[in-house]
């Protein structure tokens, strides 16, 4: 045990420790991505009845925010509506009423969400890292109670829910827990964003695979920035990842969003250009999304 749990940093002394404390507590104890038993984050029941989505990525900077938004803008445009979450946030700025998301302000943007920031994003943290390493840094551990009492909220008041994970699905939450137990607490059926460009085969591949072992429900998969013209003059694998993921994950490929340039897409200043909620707005994306199932 103490050489699956060195993949993510686990003392084992220190961890055969903590479990000993945890039962003593009456701790529940869930099990852990690499094999190992560790101490549940996610203890507290959520309890949602409305049907959603959960958003992740195989990396940072891929566009979740784009296809979040898109998805949530489209949903309204149908008359829904829309929760939108960001429940854990870093990188976030330091403003007069305290620390804001672009991400967050994004999605109230698209989804017409009449919710407070606060509630779409009640995990936040200043430093641009991983959501454990802030939390180390900062000295405060993510506050499950706040994220469960925003999306009991959200789930009240809305018809939908999206709720958008941070950077890809093993990003780290804490010492022992990831992006994948965030999303199996959620309970909603996971879509994946990925890359159109070269590398996107292993890691859409690698996505999937960690989502099923975590025994997720997957929705499917959103390739975002297709370029024709890269596809034809730079990178040739543009035209053939849509088909080649398909295959290799046996996921349907639920939308193709168009590459937006900055000028014209820039969710956290309310533009993502027309060709790309057009793209998402083919889809019903309330057809798709599911209900919470907890693990």
């Amino acid at each position: 045990m103490g050489m699956r749990f060195a993949l993510v940093g686990i003392d084992a002394g220190k961890l055969t420790r903590r479990l000993s404390r945890a039962r003593h507590q009456d701790v529940s104890i869930a099990r852990g991505m690499w094999g190992g038993y560790v101490v549940g984050m996610f203890t507290e029941r959520l309890s949602l009845k409305k049907p959603g989505l959960f958003i992740t990525g195989t990396d940072t900077g891929i566009g979740k925010t784009v296809a979040s938004c898109a998805m949530a803008a489209s949903l309204h445009q149908r008359g829904h509506r829309v929760g939108v979450s960001k429940p854990i946030a870093s990188g976030c700025r330091h403003d007069r009423e305290g620390l804001v998301n672009e991400d967050a302000e994004a999605l109230a943007h698209f989804a017409r969400s009449p919710h407070p920031l606060d509630v779409i994003n009640p995990v936040r943290y200043a430093m641009p890292v991983a959501p454990a390493v802030a939390a180390e840094h900062d000295d405060r551990p993510i506050d499950v109670q706040a994220i469960a009492r925003s999306l009991q909220r959200l789930d009240h008041d809305s018809d939908v829910l999206i709720v958008e994970g941070v950077g890809g699905a093993l990003v780290p939450l804490d010492a022992t827990h990831t992006v994948i137990d965030l999303a199996r607490w959620v309970g909603y059926p996971v879509v994946i964003v990925a890359r159109a460009v070269l590398g996107t085969l292993n890691h859409t591949a690698m996505t999937a695979a960690v989502l099923r072992h975590a025994g997720l429900t997957i929705a499917g998969i959103v390739i975002n920035g297709y370029d024709a013209d890269v596809a034809k003059h730079e990178d040739a694998s543009v035209s053939t990842n849509r088909r080649w993921i398909q295959a290799m994950t046996q996921l349907p490929i639920l939308a193709t969003l168009p590459r937006g340039e900055p000028d014209t897409t820039a969710p956290e200043r309310g533009q993502i250009a027309p060709p790309i909620l057009e793209a998402a707005h083919m889809i019903d994306w309330f057809t798709i999304a599911g209900p919470s199932i907890t693990h």
